[in-house]
């Protein structure tokens, strides 16, 4: 059993109850963001990603798989002058404060 907490309307309860639910029931609920997770030892954890061993960020996928992004210089687009273009469409003149820029963006 887990204890989730509803994020939204579900089987005639409430945003905001607090529910317990068999194992599989939980993870579904917290898959589809219809629940969040309250704590205590037995609250369902999604599955680990395997995280590569060089350091390459992961982005985890709707359906629980890991995807390897590309390095941070690679997400940015050099147009020339010191200035490079963020995948958001923004401008940043400057390597380093573009790479600060794409961090903070989650990059």
């Amino acid at each position: 059993m887990a204890r989730v907490k509803l994020n939204l309307n579900w089987g005639g309860r409430r945003r905001g109850d607090v529910i317990d639910l068999p194992d599989d029931a939980a993870l579904d609920l917290l898959d589809g963001n219809i629940a969040s997770t309250i704590g205590g030892e037995d609250a369902p954890l999604p599955d680990m990603i395997d995280v590569p061993a060089d350091g390459t960020e992961v982005e985890v996928t709707g359906d629980g798989t890991g995807v390897a992004l590309p390095p941070l210089e690679d997400q940015l687009v050099h147009t020339g002058g010191g200035w490079y273009e963020l995948p958001d469409g923004n401008r940043v003149r400057g390597k380093q404060a573009a790479l600060d820029a794409l961090d903070a963006l989650g990059g």
